[in-house]
């Protein structure tokens, strides 16, 4: 479902993590805290000092609350 933002923002270091529960990932166990701390984690991890910006949908956009919230 972000293909055309990638596309978009193709100048910018994009991640697009696939949820557990979902995707490729359908076998994990999916939990709001458990896949914001791993996806903090990864933007620490990448971003490097950098600015960040997050954006998420639906769900996605509860997991960036909770990511903000830690």
């Amino acid at each position: 479902m972000w293909e055309k933002q990638l596309e978009y923002f193709h100048d910018s270091h994009c991640l697009v993590p696939d949820l557990p529960g979902h995707g490729f990932s359908s076998r994990m166990n999916f939990s709001i805290h458990s896949s914001a701390e791993e996806i903090g984690s990864l933007i620490q991890a990448k971003a490097q000092g950098k600015q960040v910006i997050l954006v998420g949908f639906s769900l996605g956009a509860q997991i960036a609350i909770k990511i903000l919230s830690l």
